[in-house]
């Protein structure tokens, strides 16, 4: 089930409840719309972009797969993966959005490609993200906390590609170095991909061809 963030009043009257649920979202519309930039010019744009090159874009600017971390809620969007805006300029959420980043990570083209690894999830769920604990990491990244201390921390730290930020309180934070040529090299594989992926019918989702009838003995 999607993550509720549970109102703190916690009153009694049904109609006090849904005033505050709406307040807090339309809160939320309202930030994630200012995190993510998006304007009515960019989802005009969006819509006059060739549908082969659409989900690429969608990527690179962070809208496909968005969840986010506060409450749970993900983009609304319509039937070619573009954001859903309101009338009042805010976006619209999806508040059945999936639960775990980790469900997005199995669905991304990089790891269409390239398999669900332990280490790939990891890269993966760390590419952009903030600096995070080892927890945050394996639930976004979908792994054990045993995985991770049984040889994925060390063989990512040994790579270089991973590297300890900062401490807080007792946890470690790890971040990936996006100074390190790797890290474009990764993205630019994950976009690249994903336009491949959309240009040969293949949804990455369903893990099948989009065109049911095509003729695999071709």
């Amino acid at each position: 089930m999607p993550r509720r963030r549970l109102m703190a009043d916690g009153g009694s009257n049904p109609n006090t409840h849904s005033a505050n649920l709406e307040a807090d979202r339309q809160e939320t519309r309202e930030r994630v719309t200012a995190d993510l930039g998006i304007t009515r010019e960019e989802i005009e744009e969006l819509r006059e972009i060739d549908p082969a090159r659409r989900h690429d874009e969608l990527i690179e600017r962070g809208y496909y797969g968005y969840v986010d971390e506060e409450t749970g809620y993900g983009l609304a969007t319509d039937e070619n993966g573009i954001p859903i805006m309101r009338p009042d300029g805010t976006v619209e959420l999806d508040v059945d959005a999936l639960e775990s980043p980790a469900d997005l990570v199995e669905t991304d083209p990089l790891i269409a490609l390239i398999g669900n690894s332990a280490k790939a999830k990891v890269l993966l769920a760390m590419l952009n993200s903030r600096p995070r604990n080892a927890t945050d990491i394996c639930r976004a990244a979908g792994i054990s906390t045993s995985s991770w201390y049984a040889t994925v921390r060390d063989e990512l730290l040994a790579s270089g590609l991973l590297v300890e930020v900062a401490e807080s309180g007792t946890s470690t934070l790890y971040a990936i170095d996006d100074d390190d040529p790797r890290y474009e090299a990764l993205q630019t594989l994950r976009r690249q991909s994903s336009k491949a992926f959309a240009e040969n019918g293949w949804d990455i989702v369903r893990k099948e061809f989009l065109d049911r009838d095509r003729d695999d003995s071709a």
